[in-house]
C-alpha cells in the first residue's frame, strides 16, 4: 500500500481513519473474552481438491499473505484454526479457498464478532444496487460509454492487525499457518473492502469522475468525450494507491456491458438479465417445481436468485411476497415444508416468461421509483408490455 498517497488524497475525508487501518492492519473485531473454539480438519471439498489448496498455500505464501508454516504455535496465546473449504468461480474453471471461520457454530471467529458494530462504532454495510448505475448512465444520456475496473485479490491485499494473527490459523498437511491480510469467510471481510473501495470512489470523484463500487468492481459511465480518460484515470489511480488492476476482468469504454451481473446497453437504453443466468434460474426453477417439499435453506437460495431478478424488474417483487411468507412459516434451515400451489403458480409464470420478463428500459428522471409500485405514473417508465402482462396476472391468480 502506498500509504502516502492514502493520507494525501484522503483529506478532508469523513473514514478518513481508514488510512491507519491500511497501514497498520484491519482489526478482526472479535470482541468475545474467550478464545474462538479450534477446528483441526478441513472441509471435504478441501480434501478433494487439495492439489488447488496446495496451489492456494504456495501463492499466497508468495503473496506474503500466509506465513512460513510452523509446527508447533509460534503464539504465546492460543492459535485458533478454522476449517478450509474449496468452491468453484462463477463462469470459469478455477476455484476459491474460504476460511469458515463461521465454525464451530456459537464458537466460532465469526460468532465473537458483532453484526452491527465494529471497533465500538455503529457500522450498516450498504452495497450500490443496479439503480446507482442506471441513474449515472440518465445523467450521461443514450449513447454513453461504460466502463469497469476490477481489484486484482482486493481482499488478500488487505492486512490484518497484528494483534489478530491468532485468529486466523489453519491447518494443512499437518502444518500451521496463519493469514496476515483478509481472508474470504470472515464476517468484516467485505466491510474492510467496501469502505475502502468507497474511499477509491472519493479520490476518484475529486479527481472530476464518478462511478459505482461494489467491494472490488467499479463501473462507470462517462461521455464519449471523457469514457477513455476516465478509464484510464481509474486504473491509474488503483495502481497508485497498491493494488492491482486484474486486467482480465476490465471492460473498456463500450455501450453494452455487464455489471454486477445486468447487461446494460446505452445505445437501446435497456437493462437486462443474461442468457446465461436465465437458463440457471430457469433450470433451478424447473427442478425446483418437481419437487413436494423444500427446505428453509433452499428456498432462501431461490428468493436470493429472484430478488437478483427483481433488482432489474422490480414487479418480479409481487412473486417473491408469498415466497417470503412461505419461508418465514420455516424454524430451522434444515425443516422442510410443503411448496404450496400459490407458490408454484408464481414459479411456472416466471418459468414461462423468462425471455420477456427480466427486459426493461431504463427507468427516467420522471419516475425514480421505478416499477417500485403500481401508481398511476407507472405508464410514465417506459416499460415493456409485459408489466401490463404480469400485473394481470397478478390480479388473476392471487
Amino acid at each position: 500500500m502506498n500509504i502516502p498517497i492514502w493520507r494525501k488524497l484522503l483529506n478532508g475525508y469523513y473514514d478518513y481513519k481508514i488510512v491507519d487501518f491500511l497501514e497498520f492492519g484491519w482489526p478482526v473485531g472479535y470482541s468475545k473474552h474467550e478464545s474462538p473454539e479450534t477446528i483441526v480438519r478441513n472441509h471435504k471439498s478441501a480434501l478433494f481438491f487439495s492439489e488447488h489448496i496446495d496451489e492456494y498455500i504456495n501463492k499466497e505464501l508468495s503473496y506474503n499473505a500466509l506465513v512460513d508454516p510452523f509446527k508447533v504455535n509460534p503464539f504465546q496465546v492460543p492459535l485458533t484454526t478454522s476449517p478450509l473449504s474449496s468452491v468453484p468461480k462463477k463462469a470459469t474453471i478455477e476455484r476459491r479457498t474460504i476460511m469458515d471461520l463461521s465454525l464451530p457454530i456459537g464458537t466460532s471467529v465469526n460468532d465473537g464478532i458483532p453484526k452491527h458494530t465494529y471497533m465500538g462504532d455503529p457500522f450498516t454495510l450498504h452495497y450500490p444496487a443496479t439503480d446507482h448505475l442506471v441513474q449515472l448512465i440518465n445523467e450521461k444520456g443514450p449513447n454513453c460509454l461504460l466502463y469497469k475496473v476490477d481489484i486484482k485479490r482486493c481482499y488478500r491485499w488487505l492486512p490484518v492487525d497484528p494483534y489478530d494473527y491468532h485468529l486466523l490459523g489453519l491447518v494443512w498437511n499437518h502444518k500451521l499457518y496463519f493469514d496476515t491480510k483478509i481472508p474470504f469467510g470472515l464476517r468484516t471481510g467485505a466491510m474492510t473492502a467496501q469502505r475502502t473501495t468507497n474511499a477509491i470512489m472519493y479520490m476518484y470523484r475529486n479527481m472530476g469522475y464518478n462511478g459505482v463500487n461494489y467491494i472490488d468492481d467499479i463501473g462507470s459511465a462517462e461521455t464519449t468525450e471523457f469514457a477513455g480518460n476516465g478509464f484510464h484515470i481509474l486504473k491509474t489511480l488503483i495502481d497508485d494507491l497498491g493494488f492491482k488492476v486484474a486486467e482480465q476482468k476490465c471492460c473498456a469504454p463500450d455501450t453494452n456491458m455487464i455489471f454486477l451481473g445486468k447487461q446494460f446497453d446505452t445505445v437501446n437504453m435497456t437493462i437486462s438479465i443474461p442468457n446465461d443466468k436465465l437458463y440457471e434460474i430457469k433450470g433451478v426453477i424447473e427442478k425446483l417445481l418437481t419437487k413436494k417439499t423444500i427446505t428453509k435453506k433452499k428456498l432462501e437460495s431461490i428468493i436470493g436468485k429472484l430478488s437478483y431478478i427483481a433488482d432489474c424488474i422490480r414487479l418480479a417483487r409481487l412473486f417473491i411476497a408469498r415466497l417470503l411468507a412461505l419461508f418465514r412459516t420455516i424454524s430451522r434451515k434444515g425443516h422442510h415444508i410443503n411448496l404450496n400451489g400459490e407458490a408454484k403458480k408464481d414459479l411456472n409464470f416466471i418459468i414461462s416468461q423468462a425471455k420477456l420478463a427480466f427486459f426493461a428500459n431504463f427507468p427516467t428522471h420522471k419516475c425514480p421509483c421505478f416499477l417500485s409500485s403500481l401508481s398511476s405514473d407507472l405508464c410514465a417508465c417506459h416499460c415493456v408490455a409485459l408489466v401490463i402482462v404480469v400485473f394481470s396476472f397478478y390480479m388473476t391468480y392471487c
